[in-house]
Formats: C-alpha cells, structure tokens, sequence
C-alpha cells in the first residue's frame, strides 16, 4: 500500500501523534494522590531511572533520552530531589560527577503509578504481531542509527 505522500512526513505525522499521545498517558502518572509532586518530565526520568535500575546513570544520560539542555535538566533533578523523588551520589570513581537514583518514595510513587505509564505501550504493541513488532523495531533501529550518523 503506496501513498502519494512523502514517507518522512509520514513518520513526522506519527512522531506528532506518538508525542501527544505519551504526555497524555504519562500525565496520568500524577494520580490525585501524587499530583501536586509528579510533572510529566519527573515521570519520565522515574521511568527512565527504575528501566535502568542496574546501572550507574549521570544528568547526561537523562538529558540525551528526555533531549532536554543541561540546565534544565539541572533544575529538573534539583526539584526532583528537593520532593524526595530521587537523590545524588556522587560517583565512586569521580565525585564531581553524581549517579541518580529513586529514593524510597520515588520508589513507592513509581510502584503505585506503573500501570498509568506502561498503558500506552500495550496500546501500541497490541496493535501487531510478534514478527510485526521485531519488523518495526528493526525499521526503526535502522533509521534513527542513519539518522545518528
């Protein structure tokens, strides 16, 4: 099924429609409980910091998945941790640099909201079939990777 319609723009469209749709399944992340402490960046890097809980992440890490500037990411994680969300270690091997974690209420917050974010992936992934879903991420893969280049 060929359309007259150039295939970036295409993907541009869907990149519109992903975006609207994540920050609307991912603001629901601030439950009426938390929704005073949780802003849609704060759910992000929650969801970024516990999928990487094995690992040892930096500010630059954030900023590179969320495409935010430094600074903001500075002030992000600065509010992060004044709401107890996260807390800076600095790092074994430099202290200048700090390794970010969810705190024990980060934690809970995460547990208590998790459906909320995974919701829209299920959304997505049901729409194919296994061999349909590898396609497509391999599709993707190699564009962002010509992309990065």
């Amino acid at each position: 099924m060929h359309s007259n319609n150039l295939l970036t723009k295409e993907i541009y469209d869907l990149s519109k429609l992903i975006k609207k749709e994540y920050h609307q399944s991912i603001s629901g992340f601030a439950t009426d409980k938390h929704k005073e402490l949780i802003t849609t960046n704060n759910a992000e890097i929650m969801a970024f910091l516990r999928a990487n809980k094995e690992k040892d992440i930096h500010p630059k890490d954030i900023e590179k998945v969320l495409g935010i500037k430094p600074s903001t990411t500075t002030e992000i994680l600065n509010i992060m941790e004044n709401k107890d969300l996260i807390k800076k270690t600095p790092s074994e091997d430099d202290a200048r640099y700090k390794i970010i974690s969810l705190t024990d209420k980060g934690k809970v917050i995460f547990r208590e909201s998790a459906n909320q974010i995974y919701s829209f992936e299920h959304k997505v992934k049901s729409l194919f079939n296994d061999e349909e879903l590898n396609n497509l991420q391999e599709y993707i893969s190699r564009i962002k990777n010509s992309l990065e280049e």
